[in-house]
């Protein structure tokens, strides 16, 4: 009890030290509102869609966490507090889980030491992980805690005798239905998972009917889970992979590692360089195990993390990683990575006094702590005077989005709202009453299905706008923004930063093309009843229908 409320002080304490750095924003990061999106669509009966009426499409990567928000969206439209409740439940599950393992292998030796601390430390000095798996309101502390309990559900037996691998496979397969709706990464990890357990029955000198009698029941629901959700998505969608599939992995194989590659280094360069050391504990141990030929327990329990691990910084490298800063996909890995590098260094000092003895003072462990927290170039102290490298951004964007959202509902108050093509597609999708275009595909399947002319100098998940689609879909307005000073005021595409930077390359200066010049004006539109004014591209076909009672219509020169 005494260290759960330990725990709990620790847990809130982190809560409040990340909180400090994002004033506590809890409306979540933009991909967190498409989700609300589709839970808030899904649990008033309108089905999986992105705008209400329109088609069905899964522009969200977690079917279990889209479910789950639709379920509180049934009691109480607070679904961001309740998903950051939630979040913080699942995290301090997922930090119970990592101590309790740490001190089962602990008890091994029967040695004291604070590697409970170490742990505890690295999760908060090195950036990234309360940010991702709690304030982002995404899935990634529901993937976590997953990641977590089927690592300790893998490693139990070798702690436990009533705990045998009968049991733990048979909890194994309860768990799988939901673990491969979680993330699509699930279908991967869930065939390395029962890999692990055969390897494990194997090295047990199981014999092959015993083993495949055991993991006949997971294999069963691995593959009835996998073909009931395809059939469901095809279905139900037209598709049998999710829309973010076909906007984020059609870049190529060789691209993607590549980029994976850079997501890697740009993570151990900024945020930490501890994985430097892991790389190496993790190399020494495999070579010294190799050299004494035999398998301990303890080899088999470090063996089965090391490989969890190893996925885990290699899946990246099979999706190309994505946009986000903090390296969100690593982020959820980091209980697994770092109760790894505990592990052998538990190991190292049953045969080094020296490490035994540094690891057994807590004011040791603390002072490393410290000086590891300087490491990062990014680190945890440079962020709060500098937010350009967390995720500070993305809850502007959500912000922002939302509030351009309602002030679109105040200037056109009919019924009969306009439809808007936009980039940034969470905030504004979640509080706007009208018809969203999302440009970029993740919830379009015209655009997500197109694959032809996405240049790889656009980063990550940003490369699927197509001119001709655009065209042909033709949204009302385009590149909108309320304004308070025309006289001075700079429209959008025709600012500097964005021609030259990532703005205008993402939709290809679609605003300098004829066809497009041909439908669409430049133009002032402002509501004579609250004299607010929008700047915006707006469809020469929705201007002509525009009521002269309600609105006036500015021209701006083409130039």
């Amino acid at each position: 009890m005494k260290k759960n409320i330990q725990l709990l002080f620790y847990l809130i304490g982190c809560i409040i030290i990340i909180g400090c750095l994002y004033h506590f924003a809890l409306t979540g990061i933009d991909d967190a509102n498409i989700y609300f999106v589709y839970m808030k669509n899904f649990a008033t009966g309108n089905g999986f869609v992105y705008n209400i009426g329109g088609e069905k499409v899964e522009g969200f990567t977690s079917i279990l966490w889209t479910l789950i928000g639709s379920c509180i969206f049934k009691f109480t439209n607070k679904i961001e507090i309740s998903l950051f409740l939630i979040n913080c439940i699942l995290i301090f599950s997922s930090l119970k889980i990592a101590i309790n393992i740490i001190q089962l292998f602990k008890t091994i030796n029967n040695t004291k030491n604070y590697y409970e601390v170490l742990f505890l430390g690295l999760l908060i000095v090195f950036p990234g992980f309360y940010d991702w798996t709690i304030f982002s309101l995404l899935e990634t502390g529901l993937w976590t805690f997953e990641l977590t309990l089927f690592t300790y559900l893998l490693i139990i037996p070798y702690f436990k005798n009533q705990f045998s691998f009968q049991k733990s496979t048979m909890t194994l397969t309860l768990l799988f239905p939901f673990f491969i709706i979680t993330r699509p990464e699930s279908i991967l990890l869930a065939i390395i998972f029962i890999s692990i357990r055969f390897l494990q029955l194997f090295l047990e000198n199981k014999s092959y009917k015993f083993i495949f009698y055991q993991l006949l029941p997971l294999l069963l629901v691995f593959i009835i889970s996998i073909f009931t959700l395809t059939a469901w998505r095809l279905y139900y969608f037209g598709y049998p992979l999710p829309n973010t599939f076909y906007v984020k992995m059609s870049d190529g194989f060789l691209n993607n590692i590549l980029e994976g590659f850079i997501y890697l280094i740009k993570y151990i360069i900024r945020y930490n360089p501890l994985i430097i050391l892991f790389f190496c504990l993790i190399i020494y141990w495999i070579w010294n195990t190799i050299k004494e030929k035999r398998l301990s327990n303890y080899s088999i329990i470090l063996l089965t993390i090391t490989i969890i691990s190893t996925i885990g910084i290699g899946i990246p490298f099979y999706t190309g990683g994505d946009h986000f800063r903090m390296a969100r996909f690593y982020q959820a890995f980091n209980p697994i990575f770092y109760l790894n590098l505990i592990m052998i260094l538990h190991l190292l000092s049953t045969q080094h006094k020296f490490l035994n003895k540094f690891f057994s003072s807590n004011i040791y462990v603390v002072l490393l702590l410290i000086i590891l927290s300087f490491t990062p170039i990014k680190n945890i102290y440079s962020l709060f005077i500098n937010k350009k490298h967390s995720i500070a951004i993305e809850f502007d964007i959500a912000k922002e989005g939302r509030a351009t959202g309602e002030q679109l509902n105040v200037f056109f108050n009919s019924s009969k709202k306009p439809s808007i093509a936009v980039i940034t597609a969470g905030g504004i999708a979640y509080t706007y009453a009208g018809f969203v275009n999302d440009v970029l595909g993740l919830n379009n399947t015209e655009v997500a299905h197109n694959i032809s002319d996405r240049p790889k100098n656009i980063i990550k998940g940003h490369r699927a706008f197509n001119k001709e689609i655009f065209l042909k879909q033709e949204p009302d307005l385009f590149l909108f923004e309320f304004v308070s000073d025309t006289i001075n005021y700079i429209p959008i595409a025709k600012r500097d930063y964005f021609i030259n930077g990532f703005g205008g390359k993402v939709i290809k200066h679609i605003y300098k093309d004829t066809t497009f010049l041909k439908m669409y004006a430049n133009v002032y539109l402002i509501n004579k009843q609250t004299s607010k004014v929008l700047c915006t591209y707006a469809s020469k076909e929705f201007l002509e229908k525009l009521s002269s009672k309600e609105y006036e219509i500015r021209y701006l020169s083409a130039n």
